[in-house]
């Protein structure tokens, strides 16, 4: 039985989602962005509200109509993107030079952050970046604020692609990685249910709190009934508008009825989200998550410089790859999520119990460890399962998975498991070993340097990939 298996028993058998992992794998920043969106009834492709701020202040919300006239439309998404600009590039204002690839590049000092619900919301946010990406107005500057909406959107959309990245925090996608409950696929893409599983009322199963917690949809698609009173107050607006300007104050209530109502959908939404990560705040971060913090500080500083350059493009901003482009993204995604395996493993014993489990790596108590300036270093563990691996195979302990790996020597029976010896003939000095009668675990995973290394290409997209002249 796997060890995903043996957790959904557990969680089954407690009536409470149980933890699968003993750190946090994903920052949280000091002052994140907070996200809600809202789709208009079941039409994926048209948003009809979206609310955003920082937990000190309450959500500013913004309601896109859907009204056939451009000027309208184009005033609502507008107040929305300035906002949103304000709010995202704000994140840059402190920030510190880093040496990059050679040169010098701002990056910000605090990780910019934006929590989200759920990867359906992140969905919705790069059709509206899509829909504005070739916005053509009369006023330039307006144009030019609504594709720079559509830029930080589709650049969000794309990073949250990367393996690792921290930038955008899906709740629903952090949580499931952390946590484990007797649910299926499709119940755990609901916030309010997976939140009542991990942190039930009191007296209460994670069964019968997530059955009276998906009463409520953290969006973008509202519930049903939802739908059809949100359809009735849109018709009411539209009507309102189509009076004329005799009617005009009918028009300000329709709008005042839509903003509460969404505003009433949105609050629970928004105080999960809060609760979400102030209480998953409290749990130790990993040991290798500031190299992704940092890297992803560096990714927001280039996008923020090449911002003016993107927007400025007459034919819109691009969201569709070259060639060239194409095999770096590959190299960069495969790299990453690579690297993600390596790591999580690595910081995280509960990450690591898997390889065990199978036989992949070993795991047991240090009896003997011995260091010596000709003969390298030398550890004796013993395994309360037998080892199955063949002597010469290269492992690498888990408190030190850098440089060159443990070679196994020798292995004998010893009760129930085994005693296994390894070396590492290069060991001068005692740092980098195991301490005498702890547990440790050795493994193939290491962190070697072609993780960290960018795939080299030409500068140049090879004839094959270009169209004829």
């Amino acid at each position: 039985m796997s060890l995903q298996a043996l957790l959904s028993a557990a969680a089954y058998k407690k009536g409470q989602a149980v933890r699968s992992a003993c750190v946090r794998h994903r920052a949280i920043g000091s002052d994140p962005l907070f996200l809600v969106s809202w789709q208009n009834g079941f039409d994926p492709f048209a948003p009809a509200a979206i609310a955003f701020g920082q937990a000190h202040a309450p959500p500013e919300l913004f309601l896109i109509s859907g009204s056939r006239e451009l000027d309208i439309e184009t005033r609502e998404f507008a107040a929305a993107a300035q906002r949103f600009c304000d709010l995202f590039e704000s994140y840059g204002a402190a920030s510190s030079a880093t040496n990059y690839q050679g040169r010098k590049l701002e990056v910000p000092v605090w990780l910019p952050q934006v929590v989200i619900a759920n990867s359906a919301t992140l969905r919705l946010l790069w059709r509206i970046g899509r829909r504005l990406a070739g916005m053509q107005h009369p006023s330039v500057d307006l144009a030019a604020l609504l594709r720079r909406f559509a830029a930080h959107l589709l650049w969000l959309a794309r990073h949250a692609d990367l393996p690792g990245q921290q930038i955008v925090l899906s709740c629903t996608e952090f949580l499931n990685a952390h946590y484990v409950s007797a649910m299926s696929p499709l119940e755990r893409e609901s916030l309010f249910a997976l939140d009542a599983w991990i942190a039930p009322p009191a007296r209460m199963r994670g069964f019968d709190a997530a059955v009276a917690a998906e009463r409520f949809s953290a969006g973008p698609q509202p519930k049903p009934e939802d739908a059809q009173t949100a359809a009735r107050l849109f018709a009411a607006l539209e009507g309102a508008r189509k009076a004329g300007p005799v009617e005009s104050g009918g028009e300000a209530g329709a709008i005042k009825e839509l903003r509460d109502f969404y505003l009433g959908l949105t609050e629970p939404v928004w105080m999960l989200l809060l609760k979400t990560v102030r209480r998953e705040r409290e749990i130790p971060p990993a040991e290798h998550l500031t190299r992704r913090i940092e890297r992803d500080r560096i990714a927001y500083g280039l996008h923020l410089e090449g911002i003016e350059r993107a927007v400025a493009d007459p034919r819109g901003i691009r969201f569709l790859e070259n060639a060239r482009a194409a095999a770096l993204r590959c190299d960069e995604l495969e790299r990453s999520a690579a690297l993600l395996e390596v790591e999580e493993a690595i910081d995280d014993p509960l990450k690591m119990l898997p390889r065990v489990l199978s036989g992949e790596a070993i795991e047991g108590e240090v009896l003997a460890c011995a260091v010596s300036k000709t003969e390298g270093a030398t550890v004796v563990l013993r395994t309360e399962e037998q080892c199955g691996m063949p002597p010469g195979l290269e492992l690498w302990w888990s408190g030190a998975p850098v440089g060159r790996g443990w070679s196994i020597e020798h292995i004998e029976a010893s009760g129930t498991g085994s005693k296994v010896t390894l070396v590492q003939p290069s060991r001068k000095d005692p740092a980098g070993c195991p301490g005498l009668g702890a547990r440790a675990v050795f493994s193939p995973l290491h962190l070697d340097d072609h993780l960290y290394l960018k795939l080299s290409l030409p500068a140049h997209t090879p004839w094959t990939h270009r169209p004829a002249a």
